[in-house]
Formats: structure tokens, sequence, C-alpha cells
């Protein structure tokens, strides 16, 4: 069973950080039409170095901000898209036993059941999809006005639960899309280079043509 009760005081940091920085985002209009001129880049995959197993999640055109393994042993990564104003949070977890959706689904309760998801509005908790996930909107934080979505997502594969806590302020319906771009591409997985070992099919070997002898 993981501890739960100690991701509660991580995701009040997490909120507390995004609504700091969002004072020093520019006063203008932000919203998905404003995203896809980026490169291509290709899917960022966070792990353990001696673990293989790990997370990719699409990230091109995101900052990361931190990324480390935590003295508990959890690795983390947040990043933020300085175009879009969106927030991603990423923790694996290493567990004794299996790890499991219901395990997902506990986390996700918790959550629910937490100071900031009992203060919010639009509270959603969807147990039925591919990945278990709870979204709601903060309009009010500490007396000021932020409009901040949050959506969680959990997944879990073998001995490793991955939470994904994704937030942007000044929310709108327009920004919908942003959410569910980076929840369709995250995927517990091996380390790139081993699914490609996998998936390589073995090329066929050209035989030499005989020669005719005249």
């Amino acid at each position: 069973m993981r501890i739960l009760e100690r991701r509660t005081d991580a995701i009040k940091v997490f909120v507390v950080c995004t609504v700091s920085l969002w004072f020093l985002l520019p006063p203008e209009p932000i919203g998905i039409y404003r995203v896809g001129a980026e490169e291509y880049e290709p899917p960022t995959f966070v792990a353990w170095p001696e673990k293989s197993l790990g997370l990719s999640i699409d990230l091109a055109g995101f900052k990361k901000d931190l990324d480390h393994v935590k003295p508990d042993g959890r690795r983390h990564l947040m990043a933020s898209h300085p175009t879009t104003g969106l927030n991603v949070s990423v923790t694996l977890e290493i567990v004794p036993t299996q790890a499991s959706t219901q395990g997902c689904i506990d986390q996700l309760k918790l959550i629910q059941k937490g100071p900031l998801a009992t203060r919010a509005q639009d509270v959603k908790l969807d147990t039925a999809g591919k990945i278990p996930t709870l979204e709601y909107v903060l309009h009010e934080f500490e007396g000021i006005r932020v409009d901040q979505k949050n959506v969680y997502a959990c997944l879990a594969q073998k001995d490793v639960y991955a939470d994904i806590h994704l937030s942007k302020v000044q929310f709108t319906t327009a920004d919908a899309p942003l959410f569910q771009t980076i929840l369709k591409s995250v995927r517990l997985q091996s380390a790139p280079s081993e699914v490609k070992q996998i998936q390589a099919k073995p090329q066929p070997q050209i035989q030499p043509q005989p020669q005719i002898q005249t």
C-alpha cells in the first residue's frame, strides 16, 4: 500500500508555485491557437537510471523546471509551457507489491477529499476510462481569482505508479485540448532504446544471384 498522505502536501506546494508563477506571465491571451509552431520533439522519457520502466510523455515546447529523484526515492519532473501556461508534474513511485488500477483510484479519491478539491467546482472523478482521472476547477486561491484547472491522472504497471498532475490558471474551455493532448500521449513503457529493439524486425538476407558461366 502506498503512503498516499504525503501526496497531499506535494499537491499544495505545486498549486502555490503555479499561482506564484502566474503573476510573472505577460498579460496576453493564451490558448491552443498559439500552439503548433514548435519543431518536432521526441517524447520525454521519465525514469530512474537503474530501472528501464518509465513514463513516456509528450512535452514538446515545455521547459523543465525540476528533474530529479526525491530523497524518498520517487522520481519527479516538473515542466511548464511558456506560451500556453500549462504546467505538468510527473511523479513515479516504486512499490513493494504489484501496482494496480485500484491503487490509482484510491489515490485519486484521496486527492478528491483533500483541502483543495473540496473547495473547488466542476469536480469529476472518472474511473471508467483507460486512465483514471480526477479534474476540478479552483476559481479562487487565498482570496485571489485564479480559475485554475487541475487534472490528475494515474497509471500502474508492474511495481511502478505514475502520478500526473496538469494545471493551468486563467483556464477557459478553449484550453481543454491542451490537457487532452498530454493525457493521450502518456504511457508506462520500457526505455525507448529497448522498445526500438523489440519492435525492430530482422532484415531479410539477400541471397547472391548465381553467376552463369559461359
